[in-house]
């Protein structure tokens, strides 16, 4: 039961990290498409 949960537990600490991965992607893509923002600094 104990392995269980943990394995339980990695499982859904890598679907987070994937969807946080995935949510910074697509914040990188919009702020890089976005024209209002200068790209260069």
């Amino acid at each position: 039961n104990f392995y269980l949960h943990l394995a339980t537990l990695q499982l859904y600490n890598l679907i987070k990290k994937t969807d946080l991965a995935k949510c910074i992607i697509r914040l990188k893509t919009i702020l890089a498409s976005s024209p209002s923002v200068p790209s260069s600094t």
